[in-house]
């Protein structure tokens, strides 16, 4: 009985030891583990854009408001790209770390205005692509022509590319906008901002014409307007391009009408506007039309074009058409423009 009672008492002194060790390991351990911070987990992104989007643009009408919008937040010293999401066009939920940014919205999804360099703030650029081949290849005998009549003007219309028009592009931009740190339970922060166009719709029409009759189409070629935009900064570039578009007859056949989207005239004192005109009549004949129309850009908030001079397209010979049409001669026209 003495023998077995020993072993039992030694058993009992091993299990006291080893559970008051472990006690004292995790008394020691327990201030460490209530003092660990852990931001991240504690930090709540409680953020919320209230977006406003201004739709009344001169000669456009917006049918609908963008199904999404882009978000950039920006760093003030880096100009990196800190955070990006996006919202609809109310605004939205956003998850921004707390902060003061540069902030960039913008509608998604544009068909012709391209978005490029984001990654910097102040390099954020809206811009579009030059016109196919194929369309240049339709054009081929009146970009020729019209290049040797603008490099014997000397007016530098000839070296411009020639781009597409841009499709309205609503932005908002903010500086130093500040996201204060939140926790658990805060109230929501928001920022309020609004969005508008960057994009300039003209109307344009050319009066008095005659043998409308005879019109199949009308490509339409401007010169000297901005070539993009840089969003960040809210600036022009300094480089000029042509814009092509379309234009129709109206009923009479004695007008044609187009509208054309542009950042802007170039700011260069010296460019020079013109008006280029590729007329194809109903026998495939082209008939080519040059306007200065420069001092119809000055002052003039409208944004209304009107040019009135010699116009006329006669009616093709019988059998006219194919693949190598015959090109009538310049009629190059300076009229006077009461605006």
């Amino acid at each position: 009985m003495k023998g077995r009672s020993t072993i039992i008492y030694n058993v009992s002194v091993r299990a006291l030891r080893a559970a008051v060790l472990f006690c004292a390991a995790a008394w020691l351990l327990m201030p460490a583990v209530s003092c660990e911070r852990r931001p991240l987990a504690d930090q709540s992104y409680n953020v919320y854009l209230d977006l406003e989007i201004e739709d009344e643009i001169t000669n456009y009408e917006l049918e609908s408001l963008p199904e999404v919008m882009k978000v950039n937040f920006y760093d003030p010293q880096t100009e990196a790209l800190m955070y990006e999401d996006f919202v609809g066009p109310q605004g939205g939920d956003l998850s921004v770390p707390p902060g003061t940014y540069h902030m960039v919205v913008y509608n998604f999804g544009t068909e012709s205005t391209v978005i490029g360099r984001e990654s910097q703030h102040s390099q954020v650029v809206a811009y579009t692509n030059e016109i196919s081949d194929f369309i240049k290849g339709q054009m081929q005998t009146f970009l020729a022509k019209r290049a040797s009549l603008h490099a014997t003007k000397n007016d530098g219309v000839e070296d411009e590319k020639i781009v597409n028009q841009p499709d309205h592009l609503l932005v908002s931009t903010e500086q130093n906008v500040e996201v204060p740190v939140q926790a658990e339970g805060d109230r929501q922060h928001v920022i309020h901002t609004t969005a508008e166009t960057v994009v300039e719709t003209y109307k344009i029409t050319v009066r008095d014409i005659k043998g409308g009759q005879y019109i199949r189409s009308v490509s339409a070629l401007i010169s000297g307007m901005v070539r993009s935009h840089n969003i960040g900064a809210d600036v022009d570039s300094d480089m000029p391009a042509t814009i092509y578009f379309d234009m129709y007859t109206d009923d009479t056949r004695t007008v044609l009408n187009g509208t054309f989207n542009t950042f802007g005239k170039h700011p260069g004192v010296e460019s020079v506007l013109t008006l280029d005109l590729l007329v194809v009549d109903t026998g495939g004949g082209e008939h080519i039309f040059s306007y200065d129309i420069t001092d119809q850009f000055k002052g003039n908030e409208d944004h209304i074009l009107e040019v009135i001079g010699d116009f006329e397209v006669r009616e093709p010979a019988e059998g006219g058409g194919g693949l190598a049409p015959d090109v009538d001669d310049w009629d190059d026209v300076n009229t006077d423009i009461i605006i």
